[in-house]
């Protein structure tokens, strides 16, 4: 585990948010650069954050140990992000033990297992179930109940009622405004979520709230110096121009989401990119290989 996870890890078991471990030692963003690696505190600041935190510098020297919770979670998330969501849950059953989660992180566990439930299986009921779960939670507001907002759209999706559906995404989207003022920490998350929601306005027919919404995400992404979801959201960007006949438009934009598809092996995209193309009428993509 790198050093900036294992401060966020003992930040989050301490319940504490970024603003109180920085408090007079250092900016809350100079915490969040620290746990998402992105910097190296010096000495002085990181004996001030281990007493902060009551651990001893020891605590947070290198190891090999990738059984923690905070590794396994992103193994989970870069799984669904792949698409992969029934290995995901697989993980979750072999790694996680619900009765040793910590507080912070039991809105995460339940979210991880109600949209592995959903999408790897199918089973609604059981993924409403931990859905609810994330709600009850005593944890603080996180990105994971704007995300569990999504998941239950996607389920009211499912089982073809699009109005309750609807109401879930204008929640999560309005919820994720003030997430967004009050921690930036899961900052690519809103990628996902942005995402989804235009999956959904792409199906009610609102295409142009459907690209606006990849717009922002898009920038996101971009601004963060990251290829998160940066496939779909090209993706789901030129199909919607498509929907409004911008095919000329839309064919740079599949050129685009095929090769992120390609070099960060989401096979999902690069197929649909290959449908599409061959569906609509898409010119000037090379991709001669894929398409026979």
């Amino acid at each position: 585990m790198q050093l900036g996870d294992k401060i966020q890890y003992f930040r989050k078991k301490k319940l504490m948010s970024q603003f109180e471990l920085a408090q007079d030692i250092c900016t809350q963003a100079t915490i969040s650069n620290i746990e998402n690696n992105n910097t190296t505190p010096n000495i002085f600041i990181l004996e001030k954050l281990a007493k902060r935190l009551d651990i001893s510098l020891d605590q947070l020297s290198d190891d090999d140990d990738e059984d923690n919770q905070n590794q396994i979670f992103k193994k989970i998330s870069k799984l669904i992000e792949l698409n992969e969501h029934k290995k995901a849950f697989f993980l979750i059953q072999e790694k996680l033990d619900k009765n040793n989660i910590l507080v912070s992180d039991e809105k995460k566990y339940y979210y991880y297992l109600g949209i592995t439930h959903l999408i790897g299986f199918n089973k609604i009921e059981l993924a409403r179930e931990n859905f609810e779960k994330v709600f009850i939670s005593k944890s603080e507001l996180s990105i994971e109940d704007v995300l569990t907002l999504v998941g239950l759209g996607i389920s009211y999706v499912k089982t073809d009622e699009v109005d309750v559906a609807k109401t879930y995404f204008d929640k999560a989207l309005n919820l994720l405004k003030l997430i967004k003022k009050l921690d930036r920490s899961g900052i690519l998350e809103f990628a996902k979520i942005y995402y989804n929601s235009a999956k959904f306005f792409s199906l009610i027919k609102d295409y142009y709230r459907a690209i606006n919404l990849c717009e922002i995400a898009i920038d996101l992404v971009l601004r963060q110096d990251s290829r998160y979801h940066l496939a779909y959201l090209y993706y789901e960007y030129a199909f919607n121009l498509v929907q409004l006949g911008h095919n000329d438009i839309s064919s740079e934009y599949y050129q685009i989401a095929y090769s992120l598809a390609c070099i960060d092996n989401i096979e999902v995209v690069r197929i649909g990119v290959i449908q599409d193309i061959k569906q609509f009428g898409i010119k000037m993509l090379n991709l001669s290989t894929d398409i026979k």
